[in-house]
């Protein structure tokens, strides 16, 4: 072994991704409230890129913004996740769709407490885990480069879950296009 190279946030991060970009608007995210139609407050939905972090939002006063929003249904999801205590329900949803995405073109993210379905394609996974997959590929670059080894690497090997993701298979494959790829731990 001449280097080794990894990330330890790729699968949170591509969880983190999916919660914020393509579920928000479905828990209220762009309702308003109010007579002077005030946002929801932004830090509601950037808990959403940590489950635990839903929890503090627990104490939060959201009974009037959810009587007075223009979007009641979708809000009131957004309240029954966080006073239920749903994140983990909804992290498990998520990673549940990150998993079939990695086989197939398109999944749905459900949560059946909180009446939530909601359709996500491979290509919009990609798009929303650009910025993690970009680093990823830097990642696979530096590494390339500690083992002084030009493109002579013999066999790349790929671990963890977001190894499965397609984009990650190909950036493996485009940087390290003689060797040979090993799923660890599929």
């Amino acid at each position: 072994v001449l280097a080794t190279g990894g990330l330890p946030l790729a699968g949170n991060a591509f969880s983190a991704a999916i919660s914020y970009n393509h579920l928000a608007n479905s828990l209220g995210k762009n309702a308003t409230w109010g007579e002077k139609k005030f946002p929801i407050p932004s830090h509601y939905y950037e808990a959403l890129k940590d489950w635990r972090r839903l929890q503090d939002l627990r104490s939060e006063r959201m009974g009037e913004i959810l009587v007075n929003c223009s979007d009641q249904v979708s809000f009131g999801r957004f309240v029954k996740l966080v006073s239920d205590n749903l994140g983990w329900e909804l992290y498990q949803a998520v990673d549940q769709a990150k998993l079939e995405l990695s086989s197939q073109e398109n999944s749905v993210v459900q949560v059946s407490r909180l009446n939530l379905q909601v359709p996500i394609s491979l290509k919009e996974f990609e798009r929303y885990a650009w910025p993690t997959l970009r680093e990823i590929e830097r990642e696979a670059l530096r590494t390339l480069a500690r083992s002084d080894t030009g493109d002579s690497v013999s066999t790349v090997i790929l671990t963890g879950g977001s190894s499965k993701v397609p984009a990650v298979v190909e950036i493996a494959k485009k940087i390290f296009p003689h060797s040979r790829h090993i799923m660890a731990d599929p």
